[in-house]
């Protein structure tokens, strides 16, 4: 499910899915997994802190993406978190 504050706002779909301004939004409407980031790396602070505050089990940074100590707070938290890699080029890889 796809969440962006901005294309939710003027509610509009993206791939045909509802759009949703939050995490926290989106976790009252289905399970949230994984939390994929395609965000510059300045904005992985609040999400991250949004994803430790549902208790979201991993956070995915996608390529070029990175946040040492935003990382580090998830891991501290509990949660699973990659950053700078490709899910779909490491799903690949174990297939």
């Amino acid at each position: 499910m796809p969440v962006n504050p901005v294309v939710a706002a003027s509610g509009e779909h993206i791939l045909g899915e509802v759009v949703y301004a939050s995490l926290t939004e989106a976790a009252g409407h289905q399970t949230i997994d994984l939390v994929d980031v395609f965000r510059n790396s300045v904005d992985v602070p609040p999400i991250v802190d949004e994803a430790i505050a549902l208790k979201l089990p991993a956070v995915w940074l996608q390529l070029g993406v990175r946040h040492d100590a935003a990382v580090a707070k998830a891991h501290a938290a509990g949660l699973w978190a990659v950053q700078d890699r490709c899910l779909k080029v490491e799903y690949a890889r174990q297939t």
